[in-house]
């Protein structure tokens, strides 16, 4: 990938597909030079390569940053991503309480949601995480992954899916204790939302209501381990899950893996806007 700047720390976090398959990767920083920061880039397939544009602006260091708002260099942790209908891209900043939004056709994102709630506490402060939109579109969820009021819990929240949203519209739907840190999620046709516990390696299953109904965890008989899995998503064809094992706190390479497993569900569709 072109214009990231080596000298420091650079990741790749999640993505997401627009209708005409166009892949927008989100881009990440932390602790390097404002001006080192790529936003979000957009790659499109022409024939056997792809092009890489620009899409967003780089996202701003605001006075919400866990680390300080004079630090002189990026703070922000732009997480995961999601469009709606429309068009616009909703990024989780997971650094600093924020929702973002960035408009169809990309440019500079502006704010979309900040909470207390959505801050990140202990000795890995990552706060809002993982992002949906629900069944139907009506609803935005998203989750907190390590509560700043205590890094013990982790929480997915949910609130309506309008221009302006309000501190007061967010909704609880499910808590987790114990520092199972919950992460990335999807929902499946069923209604039912699986969610990763990156702290304790398994994978919730949640009904229409928020209620668990059951967990996806290590066996005896598992030839790779799940280990921090950060994120899922749907494999139709088998009704299977693919989930990306993060391995973050083991650091065991022989764990970076996508593993399948079989839930016998298939994927929520999302929304693939035509984008200019």
């Amino acid at each position: 990938m072109s214009g990231e700047n080596l000298a420091f720390e650079h990741t790749l976090l999640n993505n997401a597909v627009d209708g005409a398959g166009s892949l927008y990767v989100i881009t990440a920083q932390p602790l390097a030079p404002h001006d080192a920061q790529l936003g979000i880039l957009r790659f499109t397939k022409h024939r056997h390569t792809y092009t890489q544009e620009t899409y967003s602006d780089p996202f701003p260091n605001l006075s919400t940053c866990v680390f300080g708002a004079d630090l002189p260099v990026a703070c922000s942790l732009p997480n995961d991503i999601v469009f709606d209908d429309d068009g616009t891209a909703y990024v989780t900043d997971s650094f600093q309480t924020t929702i973002w939004r960035v408009p169809p056709g990309g440019g500079a994102p502006q704010v979309w949601l900040q909470s207390s709630l959505l801050a990140g506490g202990g000795d890995l402060p990552i706060g809002v995480n993982g992002i949906r939109l629900g069944p139907e579109g009506k609803y935005v969820y998203f989750c907190v992954t390590f509560s700043a009021s205590d890094p013990s819990r982790g929480t997915i929240y949910r609130l309506p899916l309008v221009k302006h949203p309000s501190e007061i519209d967010i909704e609880q739907f499910h808590e987790y204790d114990q520092g199972e840190g919950p992460d990335g999620f999807a929902f499946g046709t069923s209604g039912r939302l699986y969610v990763t516990l990156a702290g304790s390696n398994e994978i919730s299953v949640l009904a229409p209501d928020g209620t668990e109904i059951t967990r996806v965890a290590n066996t005896s008989s598992s030839t790779i381990l799940l280990d921090a899995p950060a994120n899922v998503a749907f494999d139709n064809r088998s009704k299977s899950l693919l989930i990306t094992n993060h391995a973050l706190f083991s650091g065991n390479t022989a764990h970076f893996a996508v593993l399948k497993v079989f839930v016998g569900d298939t994927a929520e569709p999302l929304a693939t806007p035509v984008l200019p």
